[in-house]
Protein backbone atom coordinates (compact mmCIF):
# COMPACT_ATOMS: atom_id res chain seq x y z
CA UNK A 1 0.00 0.00 0.00
CA UNK A 2 1.18 3.49 -0.68
CA UNK A 3 2.09 5.82 1.61
CA UNK A 4 -0.37 9.35 1.84
CA UNK A 5 2.98 11.37 -0.06
CA UNK A 6 3.36 8.64 -2.49
CA UNK A 7 -0.63 8.59 -3.42
CA UNK A 8 -0.89 12.27 -3.60
CA UNK A 9 2.32 12.78 -5.74
CA UNK A 10 0.31 9.99 -8.17
CA UNK A 11 -2.79 11.93 -7.65
CA UNK A 12 -0.77 15.07 -9.32
CA UNK A 13 0.51 13.38 -11.89
CA UNK A 14 -2.29 11.22 -13.03
CA UNK A 15 -0.89 7.84 -12.43
CA UNK A 16 -2.63 5.49 -9.95
CA UNK A 17 -0.29 4.64 -6.75
CA UNK A 18 0.12 0.97 -8.09
CA UNK A 19 1.90 2.12 -11.00
CA UNK A 20 4.78 4.17 -9.23
CA UNK A 21 7.07 2.48 -6.50
CA UNK A 22 7.28 3.52 -3.39
CA UNK A 23 11.11 4.48 -4.27
CA UNK A 24 9.94 6.41 -7.09
CA UNK A 25 8.09 8.84 -4.87
CA UNK A 26 10.29 9.13 -2.29
CA UNK A 27 12.60 10.38 -5.21
CA UNK A 28 9.91 12.99 -6.47
CA UNK A 29 8.76 14.11 -3.17
CA UNK A 30 13.05 14.95 -2.32
CA UNK A 31 13.07 16.57 -5.76
CA UNK A 32 10.01 18.66 -5.38
CA UNK A 33 11.06 19.64 -1.62
CA UNK A 34 14.67 20.81 -3.15
CA UNK A 35 12.98 22.76 -6.36
CA UNK A 36 12.90 25.70 -4.41
CA UNK A 37 16.78 25.58 -3.10
CA UNK A 38 17.51 24.60 -6.43
CA UNK A 39 15.75 27.20 -8.64
CA UNK A 40 16.31 30.39 -8.32
CA UNK A 41 12.80 33.03 -7.68
CA UNK A 42 13.20 34.96 -11.18
CA UNK A 43 12.79 31.67 -13.48
CA UNK A 44 9.05 31.55 -12.34
CA UNK A 45 8.22 35.07 -12.55
CA UNK A 46 6.38 33.97 -16.22
CA UNK A 47 4.60 31.39 -14.36
CA UNK A 48 3.45 33.54 -12.00
CA UNK A 49 2.29 36.36 -13.99
CA UNK A 50 0.23 34.10 -16.12
CA UNK A 51 -1.40 32.28 -13.29
CA UNK A 52 -2.20 35.56 -11.96
CA UNK A 53 -3.75 36.99 -15.34
CA UNK A 54 -5.08 33.50 -15.99
CA UNK A 55 -6.67 33.39 -12.39
CA UNK A 56 -8.77 36.71 -13.28
CA UNK A 57 -9.23 36.05 -17.19
CA UNK A 58 -9.93 32.36 -16.62
CA UNK A 59 -8.45 31.87 -19.74
CA UNK A 60 -4.96 32.24 -21.80
CA UNK A 61 -4.72 34.06 -24.77
CA UNK A 62 -2.04 34.05 -27.38
CA UNK A 63 0.46 36.14 -25.31
CA UNK A 64 -0.02 33.79 -22.20
CA UNK A 65 0.15 30.67 -24.05
CA UNK A 66 3.74 32.30 -25.54
CA UNK A 67 4.81 32.82 -22.14
CA UNK A 68 4.66 29.22 -21.08
CA UNK A 69 6.23 27.95 -24.09
CA UNK A 70 9.82 30.02 -22.85
CA UNK A 71 8.73 29.02 -19.28
CA UNK A 72 8.77 24.95 -20.06
CA UNK A 73 11.25 25.97 -23.01
CA UNK A 74 8.93 23.76 -25.15
CA UNK A 75 10.66 23.82 -29.24
CA UNK A 76 8.07 25.58 -31.15
CA UNK A 77 7.34 23.40 -34.88
CA UNK A 78 4.65 23.89 -37.45
CA UNK A 79 1.77 23.93 -35.05
CA UNK A 80 3.01 27.20 -33.68
CA UNK A 81 1.98 29.11 -37.49
CA UNK A 82 -1.79 27.53 -36.92
CA UNK A 83 -1.69 28.72 -33.66
CA UNK A 84 -0.46 32.46 -34.84
CA UNK A 85 -3.25 32.52 -37.46
CA UNK A 86 -6.04 31.78 -34.58
CA UNK A 87 -7.68 34.47 -33.31
CA UNK A 88 -7.32 35.43 -29.55
CA UNK A 89 -10.90 35.25 -28.78
CA UNK A 90 -10.32 31.30 -29.95
CA UNK A 91 -7.77 30.48 -28.34
CA UNK A 92 -9.33 31.58 -24.82
CA UNK A 93 -13.10 29.55 -25.77
CA UNK A 94 -10.25 26.52 -25.94
CA UNK A 95 -8.24 27.69 -22.83
CA UNK A 96 -11.74 28.93 -20.92
CA UNK A 97 -12.97 25.65 -20.92
CA UNK A 98 -9.95 23.62 -20.09
CA UNK A 99 -9.26 26.03 -17.22
CA UNK A 100 -13.70 25.56 -15.83
CA UNK A 101 -12.59 22.07 -16.40
CA UNK A 102 -9.43 22.22 -13.84
CA UNK A 103 -11.22 24.21 -11.40
CA UNK A 104 -13.93 22.30 -10.96
CA UNK A 105 -14.02 21.01 -7.26
CA UNK A 106 -17.20 19.02 -7.99
CA UNK A 107 -14.81 16.46 -9.85
CA UNK A 108 -12.18 14.59 -8.29
CA UNK A 109 -8.28 16.11 -9.71
CA UNK A 110 -7.82 13.35 -12.17
CA UNK A 111 -11.09 13.08 -13.51
CA UNK A 112 -10.60 17.76 -13.90
CA UNK A 113 -7.24 17.05 -15.36
CA UNK A 114 -8.60 14.22 -18.10
CA UNK A 115 -11.11 16.76 -19.29
CA UNK A 116 -9.26 20.15 -19.27
CA UNK A 117 -6.71 17.82 -21.18
CA UNK A 118 -9.41 16.84 -23.64
CA UNK A 119 -10.81 20.50 -24.32
CA UNK A 120 -6.99 20.95 -25.31
CA UNK A 121 -6.94 18.94 -27.66
CA UNK A 122 -8.36 21.84 -30.38
CA UNK A 123 -5.08 23.83 -29.65
CA UNK A 124 -2.50 23.73 -31.79
CA UNK A 125 0.42 22.76 -30.35
CA UNK A 126 -1.54 20.69 -27.41
CA UNK A 127 -2.93 17.53 -29.83
CA UNK A 128 -0.26 15.68 -29.04
CA UNK A 129 2.06 15.10 -25.68
CA UNK A 130 1.29 16.66 -22.32
CA UNK A 131 3.94 18.84 -21.64
CA UNK A 132 2.47 21.93 -23.32
CA UNK A 133 -0.79 21.06 -22.32
CA UNK A 134 -0.18 20.20 -18.66
CA UNK A 135 1.58 23.37 -18.26
CA UNK A 136 -2.16 25.43 -19.45
CA UNK A 137 -3.70 23.55 -16.68
CA UNK A 138 -1.64 24.18 -14.04
CA UNK A 139 -1.94 27.98 -15.11
CA UNK A 140 -5.80 27.16 -15.03
CA UNK A 141 -5.70 25.95 -11.38
CA UNK A 142 -2.55 26.19 -9.61
CA UNK A 143 -3.86 24.48 -6.77
CA UNK A 144 -5.00 21.29 -7.74
CA UNK A 145 -2.66 20.67 -11.08
CA UNK A 146 1.21 19.74 -11.86
CA UNK A 147 3.11 20.06 -14.89
CA UNK A 148 3.26 16.03 -16.55
CA UNK A 149 6.59 16.44 -19.13
CA UNK A 150 9.64 13.66 -19.50
CA UNK A 151 11.32 14.76 -16.54
CA UNK A 152 7.99 14.00 -14.70
CA UNK A 153 7.49 10.88 -16.77
CA UNK A 154 11.24 9.20 -16.07
CA UNK A 155 10.73 10.23 -12.63
CA UNK A 156 7.82 7.49 -12.45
Amino acid sequence: MPSSRCAEICLCLHRPPSLISEQRCDRLAVALQQYPETACDEYDETLHDVIGRVETAGSLGKTDVGALLLWKRIRIGAWATKLLNMADTEVRKITEKAVAAARDKELEVVDAARLARQALLKLPGAETGDAFASAVILVGSPDRMAVYDYHAHLGL
